[in-house]
């Protein structure tokens, strides 16, 4: 998918970014033409650079009417626990990588049911599933603020306000 100057993309692991602009540079391996990203939310001076020609790791944002959608069912979103940590965390990674945001929401929606349980257990949470459900969260957020035409600050509210 070819992305121009100015369009806000979902970058896999970086979450919802502008597209600065398209330069050519060579890091060693001959002159290669980049899209040169920044972070849309918060105050991160860091700059990314993806390859035009592999840019799989970059999407556009969903639309306003999916993002209305999975509101919608976030609360009915598919618990997803696994009980090895290890496998648990490998499963939770695959399914981020996807960059499907209903994964990102099952994920989400998972950690916190778990971490209910744990309290009431008076247990700690695995630091690795408080730090994938805080990844999660951002992805989400960001690119619900981003769809929505609302304050990132504003999303957990909307959400509360309009999901099922």
């Amino acid at each position: 998918m070819k992305f121009s100057v100015g369009d806000c993309v979902v970058h896999r692991h970086e979450g919802v970014c502008k597209i600065t602009k398209i330069e050519k540079a060579d890091f060693g391996d001959g002159k290669t033409k980049y899209y040169v990203l920044k972070p849309y939310f918060g105050n991160v001076v860091s700059v990314i650079r993806i390859p035009v020609d592999k840019a799989e790791q970059i999407r556009p944002h969903i639309s306003k009417r999916d993002a209305q959608l999975l509101v919608k069912k976030l609360k009915r979103s598919k618990t997803v626990w696994i009980n090895d940590n290890r496998k648990r965390k490998e499963h939770f990674q695959n399914m981020i990588v996807s960059g499907d945001l209903e994964a990102l929401a099952s994920i989400a929606h998972t950690i916190l049911i778990k971490k209910h349980e744990f309290v009431k257990a008076k247990k700690a949470m695995p630091l690795t599933d408080q730090n994938l459900a805080t990844f999660c969260e951002k992805l989400l957020n960001e690119e619900l603020a981003v769809a929505l035409g609302i304050k990132l600050e504003d999303v957990e509210t909307y959400i509360a306000k309009h999901s099922k």
